[in-house]
């Protein structure tokens, strides 16, 4: 083996164990993504071995020994599968996983007892290798295209894609010529530089898509946890106002009317007090989990504060806003709930931009409505009225 055959190797080796190290330290102390994180840093180590394995591997070494270090490379590649599954929350293959496993084995096996050819049963091992990188490779490109955009799908897919060419290639090579490319190109791997420094690249691009797409995903997600009610897991106040004003922006660009909804627990003083708190609790996720179960999906929901919620219906008029109020006035009132004796009633205020001549103004129609509601009896929908009078005076028990 030439010297910068030996350096490349030294170099791949440190790269692959620096990687690991680091997604080590990203899954312990900083807490990114933990088990995705200690998986990938797994699947680096897996790579260090393969790469120590295969250096032990000549012509003159028995068939165990190429089994042995090409297993070593499929171990990497399942190891990677597993981190990507991990990392973007979707179901592992463990029937696939076993199959493959089980194969390998057997056809070790089968190796042992009857004379089979070792570049036969090395492109068996790098078949299944290829198409397990190519599930992988799917799996990563649709979880991307599904949180991000198709161009950065392609992009953090395209080292996977690469990879699984050479693979494939490989697979060629050692089945149709392999005392001649085989020989040249890829049984003496760590002797061809040109080799050695597509495997380095195909390395670090790997690490670095993962990377980049782990701590991509983090951000989104500590975007998403800033404008969410933790509770609920609906937008809070601070999210819900950047909302409403995209729609008075086009109220008053387009005249696109639209309509809140200002919803209410009636007497949920009266649940934490009879109940406790976590009862009470309880009541905010049930209305929450019911606002999300019968409006529409262009509708925007809010936790606004306590066990007060605010809905946008964008492109509303009053009228259709008033029959969804009442729906689910109706629906909260006929549907018992077991965490008590009887149902939980709301009362809705309801409000249209038409009648608004700001958004503060909206939201202060919309709560004058709801006070409407709760004083007239509570359990109902009364929509905002500029000739009525309303009395912001309500009981303790709301």
């Amino acid at each position: 083996m030439d010297t910068s055959s030996v350096q490349l190797i030294t170099v791949i080796t440190l790269a692959a164990a620096l990687a690991g190290c680091t997604w080590a330290l990203l899954a312990r102390p900083l807490k990114l993504y933990q088990r995705a994180s200690a998986r990938f840093a797994l699947t680096n180590l897996c790579l260090v071995l393969a790469i120590l394995v295969s250096q032990l591997r000549t012509e003159q070494t028995g068939t165990f020994a190429w089994v042995l270090a090409d297993s070593a490379f499929l171990l990497t590649v399942l190891a990677y599968q597993l981190a990507i599954t991990q990392l973007f929350r979707r179901k592992f293959r463990t029937r696939l996983v076993v199959s493959v496993i089980g194969t390998v084995l057997g056809a070790t096996v089968l190796a042992a007892v009857v004379p089979m050819s070792k570049w036969g049963l090395s492109a068996l091992i790098y078949l299944l290798t290829g198409a397990c990188l190519l599930s992988t490779a799917i799996t990563k490109y649709r979880a991307l295209y599904h949180e991000f955009t198709p161009l950065v799908a392609r992009l953090f897919t395209a080292p996977d894609i690469l990879l699984t060419g050479l693979i494939f290639v490989k697979v060629m090579c050692l089945l149709f010529a392999p005392e001649v490319v085989a020989g040249y190109l890829f049984t003496q791997d760590y002797n061809n530089t040109a080799f050695l420094w597509a495997f380095l690249s195909v390395l670090l691009l790997l690490n670095i898509t993962a990377m980049a797409t782990t701590i991509t995903r983090l951000i989104m997600r500590m975007k998403f946890l800033a404008h969410r009610d933790q509770l609920t897991g609906l937008l809070n106040r601070r999210a819900m106002s950047d909302e409403l004003d995209g729609l008075w922006q086009e109220h008053e660009n387009q005249q696109r009317e639209f309509c809140v909804l200002m919803v209410d627990v009636d007497h949920f003083k009266k649940i934490n007090d009879t109940h406790g708190h976590h009862v009470g609790d309880l009541a905010i996720i049930h209305l929450a989990n019911s606002l999300r179960k019968h409006l529409r999906k262009s509708d925007i929901c809010s936790r606004f504060g306590g066990e007060e919620f605010l809905v946008a219906l964008p492109e509303t008029s009053l009228a259709a806003a008033q029959q969804v109020a009442a729906k689910l006035v109706i629906n909260f009132s006929q549907n018992s709930w077991s965490h008590t004796d009887t149902s939980i009633t709301v009362s809705v205020g309801i409000a249209s931009s038409t009648q608004a001549s700001s958004l503060e103004m909206l939201l202060i129609q919309a709560d004058r409505a709801l006070y409407s509601a709760k004083s007239a009896g509570r359990n109902r929908a009364i929509a905002y009225q500029q000739d009525a009078v309303y009395s912001l005076t309500s009981s303790s028990s709301t």
